[in-house]
């Protein structure tokens, strides 16, 4: 309980703005209790976006043969991508990336996969995540980390990405996909 109240006065605070000073004054000659702290938030909102899309790509897995499902260690998917950017007005975004795919349709297969991503993305082109995967398998959440690139093209976009799924029993999947948002 007194965690939450000293948090809560610590992100009232994180919002402080204090007066200026007036021009002719310096700070040693303005008394203590003259300085006053506005503690009213701003009334600017973050701007941002939306874009969504499909996705499709091949994936590999590592370990494939030890698998009684899979053919091969190459995997087709496809699927779709919702992306919210948070704009930090400069050259860095904040970006959040929710998809779904169905992998292995190459082997006759439907494996269904999702992620969530919590990243960055530099000079609205180039794109940084990582978050966490889920497949339906012995273990069904795993890290991921992707890394992409996403030219305009006209109104749309055109994602180029890599995602790297790592596992502890080297059971580890990389994938390609590429697809349009807009």
């Amino acid at each position: 309980m007194y965690l939450s109240f000293i948090l809560a006065v610590l992100c009232s605070l994180s919002f402080a703005q204090a007066e200026p000073l007036p021009n002719n004054s310096t700070s040693a000659s303005v008394p203590v209790n003259d300085i006053r702290v506005d503690l009213k938030q701003s009334k600017t909102r973050l701007k941002g976006s939306m874009r969504h899309g499909f996705r499709m790509g091949y994936g590999y897995i590592n370990d494939a043969e030890s698998s009684d499902t899979l053919r091969t260690s190459w995997l087709y998917l496809v699927g779709y991508e919702l992306n919210q950017t948070i704009y930090g007005g400069s050259w860095i975004n904040v970006l959040f990336v929710e998809n779904i795919s169905v992998v292995g349709i190459n082997q006759s297969l439907f494996i269904p996969s999702g992620n969530i991503l919590l990243g960055f993305e530099f000079n609205e082109r180039f794109q940084l995540v990582s978050g966490i995967n889920m497949v339906p398998t012995d273990n069904w959440v795993h890290m991921v980390v992707a890394a992409g690139w996403t030219p305009k093209v006209g109104d749309i976009n055109i994602p180029f990405h890599v995602s790297y799924v790592p596992d502890y029993n080297n059971n580890w999947r990389a994938y390609f996909t590429t697809g349009v948002n807009w």
